[in-house]
């Protein structure tokens, strides 16, 4: 439901429409989906081995910053990477393929 009302928000309005066109939001838009796949193995691996590593000889709030920070920072440079070399051609492969299928010309 609150989907709907911020798509309806954004299509409505264009100062919230430009909002939502800016470059970074559109490459967060991009990443999702790795983000959302990458998450997670980075935060138990990286997240969790920092904390670890820092934990006993720092105070536990700057261990838990410097854990978080490197979680975001890993999550962010691997989807990137990944998005670049994995994700991006394997949409291309995928729209040559449907190529073979679908008549994409108007008649």
């Amino acid at each position: 439901m609150g989907a709907f009302f911020l798509v309806s928000a954004v299509l409505g309005n264009p100062l919230i429409k430009s909002m939502f066109e800016t470059k970074v939001l559109v490459l967060f838009g991009k990443l999702s989906f790795v983000i959302y796949v990458l998450h997670l193995p980075v935060l138990m691996s990286v997240g969790c081995g920092v904390f670890v590593l820092f934990g006993s000889g720092l105070d536990l709030k700057l261990a838990a910053s410097l854990s978080l920070f490197s979680t975001f920072t890993v999550t962010f440079v691997l989807s990137f990477l990944a998005y670049k070399l994995v994700d991006l051609p394997a949409q291309i492969l995928a729209n040559r393929f449907s190529d073979l299928f679908i008549d994409r010309t108007s008649k």
